[in-house]
């Protein structure tokens, strides 16, 4: 594995005020939310980090759905190299699984609309031992990547695609072809596993918080990596912007505002222009935000959407007393050394 630390450096050195930062922890903490953990890096420099002991830089944290863009980044690895493309048909992918007889809706889905919530389902089988099958049976109520649900199944059907067109294991394929790349230790990682044996895409990772963070940064720099292409420019322009429109979100979670915006490739869009985030339930955040060359990692217990809603509130709160990306502020050595204190006494 090749890794490459980050740079460490004071928040204003990359125009960013302590206070501002020390605000926001205050704010978490008088939250409802349990923060576990936070890194902000900018210019590709790391300007805070910190954990809540228990919780440390070392030790790994459930995911939930952020797990899928773990997913979607497989599948984006094997588009890249040849593999698979966005518009082969689920039918044609896994033809010994699905219906003798599938429906015109179910024949037309492809990977793309996997990939983008697309698939045109309203309800999900049950995880059986046959649920790649199972899957394939359920109706396909609407014309694939007309209308938005959110389905974990298909998510964890990313993984059961790389593993039916690479013939390796997702698990296997992400380590040699990304996490030794970006430097991710994928010794330290967990999944979850279906009873076949494929890794749970749709929310079965555990992984440390600057592992989320290193997968994000990938995105940011449009999918290259020390000079490396690892995901198409295409793939991630897909991936970062809106594929398909996710509005009925609102009938079922209508607290959760940032998920009414669309959504890319297990990729949510945000309220600040051009930023998208990977999300887990409870609050599990890695957000981009471009016009601010600044990516936000975060760990967390937020009690139901509204609370992960609350915490998303807060950061673009933040980003809106953040200045420019070329500004650098005088540096503030009380304020750091209170902010540093207050990370190094942060706990549960």
């Amino acid at each position: 594995m090749i890794r490459q630390e980050f740079p460490r450096v004071t928040p204003e050195s990359v125009g960013i005020r302590s206070t501002d930062l020390l605000g926001l922890l205050r704010q978490f903490e008088q939250s409802d939310s349990e923060l576990h953990s936070i890194m902000i890096m900018r210019h590709g420099q790391i300007c805070l980090e910190g954990w809540w002991a228990p919780y440390a830089s070392h030790i790994v944290h459930g995911l939930q759905s952020h797990t899928k863009t773990y997913a979607a980044t497989a599948v984006g690895l094997a588009v890249t190299q040849g593999y698979v493309r966005l518009t082969d048909r689920i039918v044609e992918l896994f033809p010994d699984l699905a219906p003798a007889h599938p429906s015109e809706n179910l024949s037309l889905m492809t990977v793309h609309d996997v990939l983008c919530m697309g698939c045109g389902m309203e309800t999900m089988p049950p995880p059986t031992v046959n649920w790649i099958r199972d899957f394939l049976a359920t109706p396909v109520v609407h014309r694939p990547g007309t209308s938005f649900m959110y389905n974990s199944l298909g998510s964890t059907l990313l993984c059961a695609i790389v593993e039916r067109v690479t013939g390796r294991k997702t698990a296997d394929f992400l380590k040699t072809e990304l996490f030794d790349k970006i430097g991710i230790d994928a010794a330290d990682l967990l999944w979850e596993y279906m009873l076949d044996g494929t890794e749970v895409g749709g929310g079965g990772l555990y992984a440390k918080t600057e592992d989320n963070l290193r997968l994000m940064k990938l995105y940011a720099d449009g999918g290259v990596w020390n000079g490396e292409r690892l995901l198409s420019e295409d793939f991630v322009q897909r991936a970062t912007t809106r594929q398909i429109d996710s509005a009925t979100e609102r009938l079922g979670n209508p607290l959760a505002t940032d998920n009414f915006l669309g959504y890319g490739y297990q990729i949510w869009m945000c309220q600040p222009q051009g930023a998208y985030r990977a999300d887990g339930a409870m609050g599990q955040f890695t957000i981009v935000v471009p016009e601010r060359d600044l990516i936000i990692s975060v760990t967390e217990t937020a009690n139901g959407a509204h609370w992960a809603q609350n915490t998303l509130n807060m950061i673009w709160e933040f980003l809106d007393r953040v200045g420019p990306d070329d500004r650098t502020l005088p540096e503030n050595p009380q304020a750091a050394a209170s902010l540093t204190q207050k990370i190094q006494q942060s706990a549960l």
